[in-house]
């Protein structure tokens, strides 16, 4: 059947318009309201015009209300009827299969077979596991309808066709308009039944205009969708009053990257496009409701009421704009101030390197946080995190209860939370908000479904309802409308631009759905059934695009990264153009051809700050270590507190493990005194591995309360893997060690150097038989010597220790404990008795070791001095300093070199 146009002049108030969607309803109304107005009217009555489903509904309750005879089945709504399948499929499904996809096949499934008028023969045929499964669900779902005494949406047409005849009085004409495929069998069967209660009923469809079509093709995928744009943009530039369609048939996944060039062509272009630029372009691609912040932020606190959440959503609810999460304890302080105390416990919790937490746990671990963190006199400490009146009813967040009850405590919970209202809420943000109250109203029809139900039951409802629901705010309306193909399929443009017309779009590979025999779909020439299909419906779809405008641009993209596409042969008639807009986009093309470092201002050589006058700062080794790598590193480290934030990682982080041993080796020599005390020990291996073990023992205590590891079992490893670093590096490099007692161990120190102060805590001093004092550092890395010489050495830490005491110190080494080595590396005074055998990574400097002390005490006053005097220049000293740097998009070292070269 070939549709007919609709003409508004034939059309009266008895005159009722059916189509597959609203948007299409609404836009016929808003066209129809236009030719009125041209034709001169003020008022007049228009014909109706509702979706398909909207208006069979509608019909239903009419008849169910009025029929005095056997009464109707209670009808259900979709949410309703989703309940019941998923309630019955959750009872068949396998552990471990997606309970919400299986579901919506199924109902899927079901709509398949009431809309091609199926019989049970056609599709029960057992042949495969999925149909099989599919007949058995099935039988459940329908009795427990009639053990209901209901119905659901998808079998209103044949209750309808069978008990009511429409009245002709009302309406005397049916357009079925929009509909792109006018054989569908459950189509066809409406309209004979519409036709025997003597209505007329037309298929009717867009205007057809006789346009000009023109294929542009694009070396870039995404650059198709930034020319269709300006494109846009010029036209309704040169004509304001009119109306421009973009299709884009994967809008979806498009979304973010179209709404990112919208604003950088508004951008451009603000003398041409004022205000936002949303009150020229539209993009109907709706979100599900819970990608929108203001609910998924919701959702998310309240999974973390029962369940653990990982700390990065922890830092996004602490931030919330929503609500205020410590709002009690933190009203004093500005919303600035909230951010940077939110960061720092943030990254106090990273220290532990546990990946997610519960609310009572953090609740704890915020307590102890606001203890030990200075805060203004008025700031409460001791209020909760979470501070809400009704918090108390969160102990009953382990029970039962009934769908509605979890509904009524939700209302009273985001009401005590103040959801939404602490800051004024934009328009879009309101409607959102609105429509969740919404779905949280129409959530009550789940309470005769869901009796009782858990807390993460519930929580998991709301996040199937919730994700269902594609919600678009509502906007002015723009004349630049960027659609979906099935949207924008039935409607005129002035201009339209179809985006994606690649082969592989038209027409597209289709899924059928699992659950149907193959041969079912093939048969009845079903969606999914086939190639043969899908071509006559892009064919179809295709056609009504290319007479929907006077003009019609089909873009397509001829590469797409490295895989290179053709123009589908549906469009190979249509002849070729080029567009390339020369006059909105010829200033932000030529910016984006340029290099990087062109677009950057340069500014005078700013690379010293001011002068630390009295020499106090808070650093120690770690602040000579930083000015020697890279005098800006140490500046903004030091002088601006830009600090590098924590790391997480799978198991051990090798700070934690360096921290350990440090821990047991305190232990170790706070116990043990001396050389000769060690010796003893370890004569007997047993009653030594006895030592060693209980002291690691005693600090795996403290490190478990620090360090979380999952699973239990890393830190059993861990304490094995302690000890046997430890006993190898005892056995294998203590033991051979001249005599010498413990002078001093982890013994915190302050320095002056050039004026600034340091604070070194020395990891142990040992004093030798002849009174003369060597410095041990211990390391669980690979380190060597060569790092503490030059005149920027990468290593000052020992060098610095040195000057502790300069007259005594006659040797420096690094401990080098891990499991696979065990070795001294070292500078000493020669012939200094450190070793019972000669060790050729403990050597002496060339020079003499109280010339090698005079140099580096020159060299770490003038690096002292750098800082001191504000010395910033971003001056690594080799490329592999910068490579795991976390001020690289401060410093911009990479645009500088850019610049340089």
């Amino acid at each position: 059947m070939i549709p007919q146009t609709l003409a508004f002049d034939s059309l009266t108030v008895t005159d009722l318009i059916l189509t597959p969607n609203r948007r299409l309803s609404a836009w016929l109304m808003n066209d129809y309201e236009q030719w009125m107005l041209q034709q001169g009217k003020l008022a007049w009555q228009p014909p109706q015009a509702l979706p398909i489903d909207s208006w069979l509904q509608e019909l239903f309750h009419q008849h169910a209300l009025s029929d005095g005879h056997d009464p109707f089945p209670t009808l259900l709504t979709q949410l309703q009827s989703r309940v019941l399948w998923s309630s019955i499929v959750e009872n068949e499904l396998e552990p471990g299969m997606d309970l919400e996809g299986v579901v919506q096949l199924c109902i899927q499934a079901r709509g398949l077979i009431k809309r091609w008028l199926l019989a049970p023969d056609d599709w029960q045929q057992l042949e495969t596991p999925e149909n099989r499964f599919f007949c058995h669900c099935y039988r459940l779902y329908v009795a427990r309808l009639e053990s209901l005494n209901s119905i659901d949406p998808v079998a209103i047409p044949e209750l309808l066709i069978k008990h009511v005849k429409v009245s002709r009085e009302r309406i005397k004409n049916v357009y079925l308009h929009g509909f792109n495929d006018v054989s569908e069998p459950g189509l066809l069967r409406l309209k004979d039944w519409l036709e025997q209660s003597g209505i007329g009923v037309h298929i009717s469809g867009q205007k057809r205009i006789a346009g000009e079509l023109f294929t542009i093709a694009h070396a870039d995928y995404v650059d198709q969708f930034r020319q269709a744009l300006l494109w846009g943009v010029e036209q309704w530039l040169s004509q304001p009053s009119i109306r421009v369609g973009i299709v884009v048939p994967n809008l979806q996944s498009s979304r973010l990257k179209l709404q990112q060039f919208c604003e950088d062509i508004a951008s451009a272009n603000k003398d041409k496009i004022q205000g936002p630029w949303q009150d020229v372009i539209n993009i109907t691609a709706g979100q599900p409701l819970s990608q929108y912040p203001i609910v998924a932020h919701l959702l998310l606190l309240l999974g973390g009421l029962k369940a653990s959440l990982s700390l990065a959503e922890w830092d996004i609810l602490l931030k919330s704009p929503y609500f205020k999460l410590a709002a009690g304890s933190l009203k004093q302080l500005d919303a600035l101030t909230r951010f940077e105390l939110f960061d720092r416990f943030v990254e106090s919790l990273k220290q532990s390197n546990r990946a997610r937490y519960n609310l009572d746990q953090i609740e704890t671990l915020w307590s102890a946080f606001l203890l030990d963190t200075p805060l203004p006199e008025s700031t409460e400490s001791g209020t909760p995190l979470l501070e809400v009146e009704d918090n108390q009813s969160l102990l009953h967040l382990n029970k039962k209860h009934g769908f509605g009850q979890w509904l009524s405590w939700l209302e009273r919970f985001t009401r005590a939370l103040s959801w939404g209202q602490h800051r004024t809420l934009g328009s879009s943000e309101y409607q959102i908000m609105q429509r969740f109250r919404e779905m949280l109203r129409t959530s009550w029809e789940l309470d005769p479904y869901l009796t009782t139900v858990t807390w993460g039951e519930f929580v998991r409802e709301l996040g199937i309802q919730t994700r269902s629901i594609v919600f678009q705010p509502q906007t002015e309306t723009a004349p630049i409308q960027i659609m979906g193909s099935l949207e924008a399929s039935g409607l005129n443009f002035d201009a339209l631009w179809v985006c994606e017309c690649e082969s592989v779009n038209w027409p597209q590979i289709t899924t059928p759905n699992p659950l149907l025999p193959r041969r079912t779909l093939v048969k009845f020439n079903m969606p999914g059934s086939g190639p043969e299909r899908e071509l006559a419906y892009a064919k179809a779809m295709l056609s009504g695009f290319r007479s929907a405008a006077k003009m019609v641009m089909f873009g397509w993209s001829q590469f797409e990264g490295e895989v290179e596409h053709l123009l589908s042969p549906l469009l190979a008639d249509i002849p070729t153009a080029r567009f390339r807009s020369e006059n909105l986009d010829a200033e932000s093309r030529a910016k984006q051809q340029r290099p990087l470092f062109e677009l950057i201002d340069t500014l005078p050589a700013d690379e010293k700050g001011s002068v630390v006058e009295d020499g106090r700062t808070k650093g120690g080794s770690a602040l000579i270590k930083a000015q020697s790598l890279c005098p800006f590193k140490s500046f903004a480290e030091y002088r601006l507190g830009i600090r590098s934030p924590e790391q997480m990682q799978d198991g051990v982080k090798a700070s934690d493990r360096g921290s350990l041993i440090h821990k047991v080796l305190e232990s170790f020599w706070t116990s043990i005194n001396s050389s000769a005390e060690l010796n003893a020990l370890v004569m007997d291996e047993t009653v030594f591995d006895s030592h060693l073990d209980d002291l690691i023992n005693r600090e795996m205590l403290e490190f478990r309360k620090r360090i979380h590891l999952t699973p239990e079992a890393l830190y059993a490893l861990e304490h094995a893997r302690t000890f046997s670093a430890l006993k190898s590096w005892i056995l294998n490099s203590e033991v051979l060690r001249q005599p010498f007692t413990i002078d001093r161990i982890e013994k915190r120190q302050s320095i002056n150097v050039a004026g600034l102060e340091l604070s070194l805590t020395v990891d142990r001093i040992d004093e030798l038989e002849d009174g003369s004092k060597i410095v041990i550092d211990y390391k669980t890395g690979s380190v060597t010597t060569s790092s503490w010489l030059g005149e920027r050495p990468e290593e000052p830490q020992l060098p610095l220790y040195t000057l502790l005491d300069p007259a005594q110190t006659r040797g420096v080494y690094f401990a080098i404990v891990r499991p696979d080595k065990s070795e001294w590396q070292g500078l000493g005074e020669e012939g200094i008795g450190f070793s019972e055998k000669k060790l050729r990574t403990v050597k002496t400097p060339v020079e003499g070791w109280d010339s090698q002390v005079q140099q580096w005490k020159h060299t770490l006053e003038l690096l002292a001095q750098e800082f001191l005097q504000g010395h910033a220049t971003v001056t690594p000293l080799k490329e592999t300093t910068c490579q795991y740097c976390h001020l690289s998009s401060v410093c911009r070292i990479k645009e500088l070199n850019g610049a340089d070269s």
